[in-house]
């Protein structure tokens, strides 16, 4: 009776161990691997694959939140049934130009519109994009005149004195090495005008300052040719509001803003 007790015990023992030989390699090799064109590697459990983004857990937090990766970032992903999907091939640096992914750009952008130093201007701006996808830039310029004060100086009939606003930048593939943008930009600033006045003998300069605000609407190009550096190039065409003395008796005018910029990004 006890052996035959024994070899019952035996038989289910082997039939247990069987079993687990079968299923571990479920459990030992159940990630999903997604491999990177940078070379990395991430255990993770891949969720959904989009048009332009992978979505998945990671393998180590399974229960935490999802990640997003472009796809332009991924040369392949292995997955636990053995099966494999490739992106991008891997490209050897053969000393052709570098490419940037959009996981390499910086969500902060500082420029240095080199247009306005033409017209005796420095423009500098902030510019940080915002948002899982990176449609969306807020950008903020500030301006300043180095005309001086006299007549002499100034070799246009009006200039800015002195400018801030935001601009709402939306990038509508998001960001990559070549971005699009357009968007309604705000200005307000304090304008300075040369005019002539007429007396009784000859006429006159005479120089008046007044604020003003200005509503723009923008479109836009970037590039990046490497992660660090930006390239910006826009145009911008609205209205100009005067609230004191405005050149040719008019308080409402056209504008238009220009930019061709150089920036740094991380």
């Amino acid at each position: 009776m006890q052996s035959s007790l024994s070899d019952i015990y035996l038989q289910k023992m082997k039939h247990l161990f069987i079993i687990m030989l079968i299923i571990s390699p479920a459990f030992i090799f159940a990630q999903d691997m997604i491999y990177t064109l940078k070379g990395d590697a991430i255990e993770a459990k891949v969720i959904e694959i989009g048009r332009k983004e992978i979505k998945y857990k990671k393998f180590s937090n399974l229960t935490g939140p999802d990640y997003r990766m472009y796809i332009e970032d991924v040369n392949r992903i292995a997955y636990e049934s053995g099966a494999v999907d490739v992106f991008n091939e891997m490209k050897k640096n053969s000393g052709s130009s570098f490419k940037v992914t959009p996981s390499d750009l910086g969500n902060n952008h500082i420029y240095l519109n080199v247009i306005d130093i033409l017209f005796q201007n420095v423009t500098l701006g902030y510019e940080r994009i915002v948002g899982e996808q990176g449609k969306l830039g807020l950008r903020v310029p500030v301006s300043f005149s180095l005309y001086g004060n006299t007549l002499n100086d100034i070799v246009f009939n009006s200039y800015n004195v002195f400018y801030s606003g935001i601009d709402l930048n939306f990038y509508p593939f998001g960001q990559r090495q070549a971005s699009f943008y357009i968007g309604p930009a705000i200005r307000s600033g304090l304008a300075r005008f040369r005019y002539e006045v007429y007396d009784e003998f000859n006429y006159q300069s005479v120089i008046t300052s007044s604020a003003y605000a200005s509503i723009l609407f923008q479109g836009g190009f970037t590039w990046n040719p490497v992660k660090e550096l930006t390239i910006t190039s826009s145009l911008g065409l609205g209205s100009r509001r005067y609230f004191d003395a405005s050149p040719n008796n008019r308080n409402t005018v056209t504008t238009a803003s220009f930019w061709f910029a150089f920036g740094y990004r991380f």
